[in-house]
């Protein structure tokens, strides 16, 4: 029973779950989903899926920008200082509301949802501090 118990205190505080509640990221991640996700990371890359705390409420998305870059969305596409971004990942069919450019801080990044038409993301919110990602992706339950 007392391994038992190590073994589940163990995975709670090295791994967490959640539940997807939305579309914001399909086709990878599906509203009812269950995931986890790993609390204890070493590195971040663009386009891992994290979750992150914002406003009292967990989300999730994709690492699109990485501190320092100057990112850009023009006529759809995103830019990574000035060069096109090759997203080698399948998204839902999308456009973008307007072009903009920023320039992402230190421990930040932008981040956006695979269906972009419904995603709530660094579009809106702005860059998300290091400080509020809470774990990475794993798998789906």
């Amino acid at each position: 029973m007392s391994l038992l118990f190590l073994v589940l205190i163990s995975f709670f505080f090295l791994f967490g779950l959640c539940e997807i509640n939305g579309n914001s990221m399909n086709p990878k991640l599906n509203n009812g989903d269950i995931v986890i996700y790993s609390k204890k990371y070493h590195d971040l890359n663009r386009f891992d899926i994290i979750f992150f705390e914002y406003e009292n409420s967990i989300y999730v998305k994709r690492i699109i920008g990485m501190s320092g870059e100057k990112l850009s969305i023009i006529n759809n596409e995103v830019y990574i200082n000035g060069q096109k971004l090759d997203e080698n990942i399948e998204l839902m069919p999308y456009r973008f509301t307007e072009d903009f450019e920023v320039i992402i801080p230190d421990n930040s990044y932008f981040l956006l949802g695979d269906n972009r038409d419904v995603s709530v993301d660094s579009r809106m919110i702005g860059n998300i501090e290091e400080m509020q990602i809470i774990g990475k992706f794993i798998v789906v339950l």
